[in-house]
């Protein structure tokens, strides 16, 4: 499990010295930076975005994957998917930039999220992105106005080659945390399919044919989410059924539509991915084998959607927008030791330099993390071991909760772990922390940023330090 990840215990137990992510030791990485810190392997990135393209294309010669931003936007991630051959999936006018500081081609980006505002839409178009995913009925409608104003002003310049794909909310339930579930009717994303089709009508009721087709042009695809950390591919199935059936309504009213974004949400387990990345084989072949099954089924008899969809589905794209089983285990957080304390048998911490604004997953989602303490070579606190320990003995491991400096009794990293005696000076590293964990940390109490290293092929490539407020 965890490709380029390699935590080898001997005799003595776990050690930074021996640790080692692609081939580059924990040791040799907190040479060059303190704790708390996240260290990230490159080559996991590169690997998974790889496999999805592979698994993807071998059903859809017209593919495309998105990398979900939002996960880790750290710009070392961000090239290295570029340079895997993937596009960028954004959600705000910074991660825009960000795209753009990464020289991903504007056509391999695709401009998602809920409340956008007409400027960001204006800087967009005007940018050029590939596909922006509506989210609203007064977005798509702008959206749409934008592009025929700018079309009809483009005389002497490029007309906007934008797609326009509506974010369709199917009503879905998925098992997962609340949280994390965007496909439901209590989301506040994505469309019910009944505004679209009335707006379609109402359009095509006060527009000329040939102006309603060239004013819908844009709009050639349906987005949908259903939500993160997925492990039960069945509702997939359901999800297919019902998208090509609203796509078939769609294509009905005059849409040329033959794009269809089924999102991210794959989800990664407590253990981690596999090495040879067999989750996102199987979790593409299963989507896009039951989306083949559907648009055949709809191609029987129907012209239409065989000159939309092509006799033999050649027309129709898929996208895919991973973001989490892409870079979860590619890094850990790496955080020391600064002392333990026992209110009671049941009740022992073990306190770190690490907090919820540093690695905020436990603290908003309830998330397990799985870890393990790990020896250093010689103390690197300051602090000395003065005798909290009494509730460990050398032969044995503790249940404990691990906890941070924040000044928030919901700073806590870990609930009822067993830990083996660690002292002042040791370090505790925590799986699958390349998803929304140093995305999502924060200044809180005025605390630095934790700092950052990244590897690949066996050497440190870029490193930064915390960043204070």
């Amino acid at each position: 499990m965890r490709p380029y990840l390699n935590f080898s215990e001997s005799t003595q137990g776990m050690s930074i010295g021996d640790s080692s992510i692609d081939s580059v030791t924990i040791k040799e990485c907190l040479q060059l930076v303190s704790t708390p810190c996240y260290i990230t392997s490159l080559n996991a990135v590169s690997q998974r975005i790889k496999a999805y393209r592979a698994s993807t294309s071998r059903h859809f010669k017209k593919s495309v994957i998105h990398y979900a931003v939002k996960a880790n936007f750290a710009p070392e991630v961000l090239t290295e998917v570029i340079e895997s051959g993937g596009g960028l999936d954004i959600v705000s006018p910074g991660e825009l930039r960000a795209s753009q500081r990464a020289l991903c081609p504007p056509d391999l980006v695709c401009y998602a999220g809920v409340g956008k505002k007409p400027k960001d839409l204006e800087e967009a178009l005007h940018y050029g992105v590939g596909k922006i995913n509506v989210e609203h009925i007064i977005e798509l409608n702008a959206t749409l106005e934008m592009i025929r104003d700018i079309n009809a002003n483009a005389i002497n310049s490029a007309r906007c080659a934008t797609q326009i794909l509506i974010r369709w909310n199917p009503c879905l339930e998925i098992e997962t945390h609340p949280h994390l579930r965007t496909g439901a009717l209590d989301s506040k994303f994505g469309i019910l399919d009944s505004e679209i089709i009335a707006y379609l009508i109402a359009k095509k009721n006060t527009l000329s044919e040939e102006d309603f087709e060239t004013f819908v042009r844009p709009l050639v695809g349906i987005h949908v989410h259903l939500g993160s950390q997925v492990q039960n591919a069945i509702v997939y199935k359901i999800l297919c059924e019902k998208l090509v059936e609203f796509a078939g309504r769609l294509v009905d009213l005059g849409v040329q539509l033959n794009c269809f974004d089924l999102g991210g949400g794959l989800g990664v387990g407590e253990l981690g991915v596999p090495n040879d990345a067999s989750d996102i084989d199987a979790h593409v072949d299963f989507v896009c084998v039951k989306l083949k099954k559907s648009l055949k089924n709809s191609l029987h008899d129907n012209v239409k959607y065989q000159n939309i969809w092509g006799e033999n589905l050649q027309h129709v794209c898929v996208a895919l927008e991973p973001g989490r089983s892409v870079v979860a285990s590619s890094s850990v957080f790496v955080t020391e030791v600064l002392y333990t304390k026992s209110n009671s048998e049941n009740n022992c911490f073990v306190y770190v330099d690490g907090g919820m604004n540093d690695f905020p997953r436990p603290s908003i989602y309830s998330a397990k993390h799985e870890l393990i303490g790990m020896a250093s070579a010689a103390p690197i606190s300051s602090l000395s071991d003065s005798g909290g320990l009494d509730f460990w003995n050398a032969t044995t491991a503790v249940r404990c909760a691990v906890v941070g400096p924040v000044c928030e009794s919901a700073d806590v990293l870990a609930k009822d772990v067993l830990l083996p005696r660690l002292v002042s000076g040791a370090h505790i590293c925590f799986f699958e922390a390349g998803a929304y964990c140093k995305s999502m940390a924060s200044h809180y109490n005025l605390r630095p940023l934790p700092a950052e290293v990244f590897v690949k092929d066996g050497k440190i490539q870029s490193w930064r330090q915390q960043v204070w407020p």
